[in-house]
């Protein structure tokens, strides 16, 4: 049997890929040059843009990705191949991201079409990273894989609904909708919290450490797709579920675990968080078995972390510290409670007659071998005994009564006995 020769479909993998790739520099290329000028007619070629070609071309590209699923579904690629022509298409994405738009308004004629043309360039890039994302997240980790919130057009769509007409003129291309209505679950997120962040019964230093946790995720949204799935999971933990302001130690709880793991708990505010937890938490437990849940609970996480949390995160570590650092707190608070608690009192069971139990101890207190604060009166020593000792009644059940025990003490020492 003749073997399979996969060399021809990867050259032709190849290939096609080169040439997407060539005219995908010569595109990008343009655009940036048309940012430099800031759209200026002069600078602009003097054609305008041909939209059909661009969308034809984009629409290529997107039947490509589907060649290459197929491909991989037959084991032809490999997913280490689709990963790098994904991390190129980013690349084109990402410098297209750092052009600063302007508003369109000032814009008409010749500069307002290839202004038009050249965002849906970008566009058209997002929705190809987009459909790359879901072909092949079931072939390739998700740590290789780019994240929802880096390939969103969250930039350019508000630009591009503004544009006259715009919708209008592609109601017919489904894909320019479904990717200009795109927006990464993480940013929704973000946005839930930045609400809950306003209930003004919410620590104040919780909500000045959140916003910074917030501010610092929005401009350094996670680049692969592990982070973003990591931290998405973490807000809607928060975000998802109702917070009521008698809960102290829950929403401490929640915001303080929000904190460490969305950003670097070394900073200056999240030092004084921490510092302020452990004085509530000194101020709310009270007892041992408090004090162990709460130990407990930051075990619990500091293994789910270990676990869970992506290596690629530069703060892990640190996060994984703070967690150890309050675990360990808990533990010494709970070693002062037990050292401290007191076994439940019980009387000890006398096993003779009272007249034994009195010839003892009035012995005892009449040559005062053993004394009370300091004197030998029978009265406060039958007090005492009572609360240590139960002396069964010499009839029936039960024990003696005080009143009874001090009767047997009065006659011993009246000498009827």
């Amino acid at each position: 049997m003749k073997l399979f020769d996969g060399s021809n479909i990867l050259s032709n993998f190849n290939k096609n890929y080169l040439k997407m790739l060539h005219n995908l520099h010569h595109i990008t290329r343009n655009v940036l040059l048309h940012s430099e000028a800031n759209w200026s007619t002069p600078e602009l070629p003097k054609h305008f843009p041909d939209n059909k070609d661009t969308l034809a071309f984009i629409e290529g590209c997107y039947q490509q990705q589907f060649q290459w699923h197929e491909q991989m579904l037959n084991r032809q690629i490999t997913a280490t191949a689709v990963q790098d022509k994904l991390c190129h298409l980013l690349v084109f994405k990402q410098r297209l991201d750092e052009v600063p738009w302007p508003e369109p308004d000032h814009l008409t004629g010749l500069a307002l079409q290839w202004y038009t043309h050249d965002l849906l360039v970008s566009l058209g890039l997002s929705y190809l990273l987009q459909t790359g994302v879901q072909l092949f997240k079931g072939f390739c980790d998700d740590k290789d894989l780019p994240s929802q919130s880096i390939i969103s057009p969250a930039t350019i769509s508000p630009l591009l609904r503004r544009l006259p007409g715009f919708s209008e003129a592609h109601a017919e291309i489904h894909w320019i909708h479904r990717t200009l209505g795109h927006q990464a679950p993480l940013q929704t997120e973000l946005t839930r919290l930045q609400h809950i962040m306003q209930k003004n019964y919410l620590p104040k230093v919780f909500i000045r450490a959140t916003q910074m946790s917030i501010d610092h995720l929005t401009a350094h949204l996670p680049t692969a797709l592990v982070q973003e799935q990591f931290y998405y999971h973490e807000l809607i933990k928060m975000t998802h579920h109702e917070i009521r302001s008698e809960d102290s130690l829950v929403i401490w709880r929640k915001l303080l675990l929000l904190n460490l793991t969305l950003f670097n708990p070394d900073t200056e505010v999240a030092i004084q968080l921490h510092s302020d937890y452990r004085c509530m938490l000194e101020q709310e437990l009270s007892t041992a078995q408090e004090w162990e849940s709460e130990s407990h609970y930051w075990q619990t996480h500091y293994l789910l972390y270990t676990e869970t949390m992506p290596d690629t995160l530069q703060h892990k570590p640190t996060c994984l510290q703070w967690m150890d650092n309050l675990m360990q707190f808990c533990l010494k608070q709970l070693e002062i409670q037990t050292s401290h608690r007191t076994l439940p009192f019980t009387r000890i069971d006398w096993g003779k007659s009272p007249k034994d139990f009195v010839n003892l101890f009035h012995s005892l207190i009449s040559n005062k071998t053993i004394t009370l604060n300091g004197n030998s009166d029978y009265g406060p020593f039958c007090e005492v005994l009572y609360r240590i000792f139960q002396i069964p009644k010499v009839r029936g059940n039960g024990y003696l009564s005080l009143p009874s025990l001090m009767t047997y003490f009065k006659n011993k020492n009246c000498g009827d006995f």
